[in-house]
């Protein structure tokens, strides 16, 4: 947990645990302090007070272990010499982590190829795109085969493409193929949806919520919601079914009608029992399951009574990683 005083926190009071083989994300919106907290974690910046271990090394006093065992990449990633080739970047920053020889130009070599990388390794790094430039960093980020990987907000900047094609690497290769476990901060709610096994939503410097989304939602009340379509005006409703339907919409134009409604049990059954009886013409039927952007919406709202912070499976304890 770190602590600090409220009027001059950056992170106050930040409780975490994060298990192994996973995508644990940390959504916050810009100034949230986000990287402040990855910084803490990877021992390159120091609490004001608090404890917190990460695999076992004390973040106050293990620093230098920290450092070499986890792997860092962020979006804005400044560490890269321009005029190097990609393959003598990597191979400098391999030296630093005591790799030589065959097995580290094996090392980068591999990396290159994996990251997609392979027809640029040997042109200057000035010259890459933003994408180019993140698969770099996450090519640094994996030279020594961390079990733990740092992500701080690494498709900033990048394009739909390139987002996507990150995402589809950190999901397949780094965590299913290599095991390895992903701290993930974002405030790309599809991003968190696709790839995290359990989010904390931090906002003004504390932790709001955390847990599994579907936990999440289940604990705002938030429930998927249906659409059905029918060809012409729908017929009319009693009012046994109306009570049961509180938030039921109806948009249309004559032609066609739409019936919107929040999922609750027995609802959806009624309700196309009801029409099937009043011989409804019923052209399609779609579901839209909630979504982590109403979640984040929820506690990261600034009135002046902001939701206390709430543990969706269980309280955590002290902050491990």
């Amino acid at each position: 947990m770190f602590g600090h005083r409220p009027t001059c926190a950056a992170v106050d009071r930040v409780d975490l645990e994060v298990g192994p083989g996973q995508v644990f994300g940390l959504l916050g919106l810009n100034g949230a302090g986000k990287t402040t907290l990855v910084r803490m974690f990877c021992g390159l910046l120091l609490p004001t007070s608090g404890a917190a271990t990460v695999l076992g090394h004390d973040v106050r006093r293990a620093g230098r272990s920290i450092r070499a065992t986890v792997g860092l990449a962020s979006g804005e990633e400044r560490s890269f010499s321009w005029r190097l080739s990609a393959r003598r970047n990597l191979s400098f920053f391999a030296e630093l982590h005591g790799m030589r020889g065959a097995g580290a130009r094996a090392r980068v070599d591999q990396l290159i190829a994996m990251l997609g990388l392979a027809s640029a390794g040997e042109r200057p790094v000035g010259g890459f795109s933003s994408g180019m430039r993140q698969r770099l960093a996450l090519a640094r980020a994996l030279l020594h085969q961390p079990p733990l990987l740092f992500l701080d907000e690494p498709t900033r900047g990048l394009d739909l493409r390139a987002s996507d094609d990150l995402l589809t690497l950190i999901s397949g290769d780094i965590v299913a193929r290599q095991g390895a476990t992903v701290f993930l901060t974002t405030h790309r709610m599809e991003e968190a949806e696709r790839l995290c096994t359990t989010v904390a939503i931090l906002h003004d410097g504390r932790v709001r919520a955390v847990g599994r989304p579907h936990a999440l939602y289940a604990g705002l009340g938030l429930a998927p919601h249906y659409a059905i379509r029918l060809a012409g005006p729908p017929p009319a409703l009693p009012d046994a079914l109306r009570s049961i339907l509180p938030d039921l919409t109806l948009v249309g134009n004559g032609a066609t009608s739409t019936l919107t409604f929040s999922d609750r049990p027995g609802v959806l059954h009624a309700l196309l029992s009801h029409l099937a009886t009043a011989s409804a013409a019923i052209c399609e039927v779609s579901a839209r399951p909630p979504s982590l952007e109403l979640v984040f919406r929820h506690y990261t709202q600034t009135d002046d009574n902001p939701p206390s912070t709430t543990y969706a499976q269980e309280t955590l304890p002290e902050g491990h990683l």
